[in-house]
């Protein structure tokens, strides 16, 4: 709201009683007398949203008058912007006019990191606020460890030391939490939950697999995919010749592999295959030979076409078993 005052002096007229008629005499201006001229007051209301405070609530001024102002954040507030879009925590304003003006702030984010070791997963459950791509600092999260079958949880380490499943994290930092998970050894004691025995089978043998990533016994084959000589087959129609068991491992698709004798039906070798179309090539003659079902050429029969001998396979978890019998 503005309002007008007025700056100078009026001359009131002068009366003067005479005896036989009053003469009315009154002042007047020289040019060089002030002007009138208006003061308008403009309004300025200042304040702040929560988790800060502005340095002036503002009050009344003069039309054109400059005032400085600071929002100033609390705790673990920042600073995010003025109801009019200025981004600037420090700014001066200009009066021409009534102005409202409110100092906006949001709580700092934080990341929270969760690692797995073993198997299991790990539920996150907001208790007292939102979430964007990080938590708002001061947020509660409920975790919750759930292992998968034969596994039982261990412990949480990191920015929390605790065996119980279920805990709470208070978000004021960046955190960083590993969930831990173990082989449950007491699944299948006095015949309560027994493990299938492709589970047990799968559990003794990753115990007998060394570094070279491989097992055999009775004509059985177990690759631990895992292992670095196998990191090709993560993609698919990638293959690994295996010198040491005489194979070639073939990536079919995301879920399938399938395994083929490395030896060459046309003169034996074993060490120059490369892989294209549905087919492997042996690169010392240029013969190339088919992954499928029909006609099989046999290892140095002096074939030049024809398919791989190929192999059963059966895949379960991250361990390739190639049946040899």
């Amino acid at each position: 709201m503005k309002r007008k005052e007025f700056v100078g002096s009026v001359c009131p007229a002068v009366v003067i009683a005479m005896m036989s008629a009053p003469l009315i005499y009154s002042c007047s201006r020289e040019d060089n007398d002030p002007v009138e001229v208006p003061l308008i007051k403009y309004n300025v209301l200042i304040s702040a949203g929560e988790g800060g405070s502005v340095s002036t609530a503002g009050g009344e001024f003069n039309q054109g008058s400059e005032i400085s102002v600071t929002a100033v954040p609390q705790g673990e507030y920042i600073f995010k912007e003025w109801s009019d879009g200025n981004t600037n925590a420090t700014r001066t304003i200009n009066v021409s006019s009534d102005i409202t003006l409110t100092a906006n702030f949001e709580k700092k984010k934080y990341p929270l990191t969760l690692n797995i070791e073993g198997e299991g997963e790990v539920l996150e459950e907001i208790i007292n606020t939102g979430r964007t791509t990080d938590y708002d600092s001061g947020t509660t999260i409920k975790l919750t460890a759930n292992p998968v079958d034969g596994w039982i949880f261990q412990d949480w380490k990191g920015a929390i030391e605790s065996s119980e499943s279920t805990t709470q994290v208070t978000i004021s930092e960046p955190l960083e939490i590993t969930a831990t998970f173990i082989v449950d050894d007491t699944v299948g004691e006095n015949n309560e939950d027994p493990l299938s025995e492709e589970e047990s089978r799968y559990q003794e043998v990753k115990e007998l697999i060394e570094s070279d990533g491989y097992y055999y016994e009775n004509k059985l084959l177990y690759i631990d995919l895992s292992n670095e000589n196998y990191e090709p087959l993560e993609e698919i129609s990638a293959f690994v010749n295996d010198m040491e068991n005489g194979i070639l491992i073939l990536r079919k698709d995301q879920e399938n592999y399938m395994a083929f004798d490395n030896c060459c039906p046309h003169l034996g070798t074993r060490n120059q295959w490369t892989y294209s179309n549905n087919r492997f090539r042996c690169n010392n003659h240029g013969n190339s030979f088919g992954t499928g079902e029909g006609f099989t050429s046999f290892c140095s029969s002096n074939s030049t076409s024809g398919n791989l001998k190929q192999f059963p396979v059966q895949i379960y978890k991250d361990m390739l078993t190639i049946d040899f019998n």
